[in-house]
This record gives C-alpha cells, structure tokens and sequence, in this order.
C-alpha cells in the first residue's frame, strides 16, 4: 500500500473548500474521516485547518469508529431546549391562576379569552420568580385554549 504525505497547507486549503458546503453533522463527518485517516496527530492537525475544537474533531473520531448511518437527521433526536414546562415546573399553572380569575367565554364553549396583555402576565410571572417573555407567554395562553382578544360583543 501507498503511503501519502498531506501538509498542513493542502489539508487547510482542502478544508476550507468543502466545509461551507456541509451541514453539521456532516462537517463532523469529513472532519473525523479525515482526522483518522492522518493517523497520529491527525485531530490536532483536521482542528487546526478546520479551525473546530479539538474535542469537535475527536468526538467526530469517535462517531466514525462506532459507524456513521445514513440520515436526513444533522443532530441526535431529542436535542434542542427543553419545553417552558419542563425548564420552569408550575408555570402554566401559574398562568392559568393569573389569567382565570379575568378570563371570558362561554362556559358551555372550549374557547376563553382574557384581555390581560401578554407583557403584563409576563411581567406578573416574572415577580413570582419565574423566567418567561411575553411571546411565550402568548404559545403558553394559547396551548391553554385560550384567545388574545375579548368577543366584540362583550367590549
């Protein structure tokens, strides 16, 4: 077998032809194929010239020892931020005490509306130790069933 010599400046040059054309997953990908392939030394030189860090690279090692599969996916399942619910337990009960007091609708009906602002219930969750934005309190208003604006015949 033929042994090939690659240079920092031809592995960089390379690199930086084909990773802004690659997802994540597949930047991980090229980078631990290529990591391996240089042998020793191999990770500190791909992180160098693909300017990761050299636990990306190695991780990426890893992932290509263990088999890459074939996926539409660019990260593991399950990844991303955790739901308001699951970071801040009690918040929608919370809100819904905010809001039930104030809240209109047909009692008969599933839909309810209040006319409290969303920044104002943010505001009031927020003084009772609770981290929310008012755009979240709005998806959390509405997962409850509930409307933003008061029946035109009740104003």
């Amino acid at each position: 077998m033929r042994e090939f010599v690659v240079d920092e400046e031809s592995l960089a040059v390379m690199l930086e032809t084909v990773m802004p054309h690659l997802d994540e997953r597949q930047r991980r990908i090229v980078a631990g194929s290529a990591a391996r392939a240089l042998g020793r030394g191999g990770i500190v030189a791909v992180a160098e010239a693909a300017s990761m860090s050299r636990s990306t690279v190695q991780k990426a090692v890893g992932e290509i020892v263990q088999g890459v599969e074939v996926t539409d996916r660019i990260r593991a399942e399950g990844g991303g931020r955790p739901s308001i619910e699951e970071a801040q337990p009690g918040i929608t009960d919370a809100l819904d005490a905010l809001v039930e007091p104030e809240s209109r609708g047909d009692a008969e009906c599933r839909l309810r509306w209040t006319s409290k602002s969303t920044r104002k219930l943010a505001d009031d969750l927020c003084a009772q130790g609770f981290s929310v934005s008012h755009v979240t309190v709005g998806k959390l208003l509405h997962n409850l069933g509930y409307s933003l604006q008061a029946n035109a015949e009740e104003q």
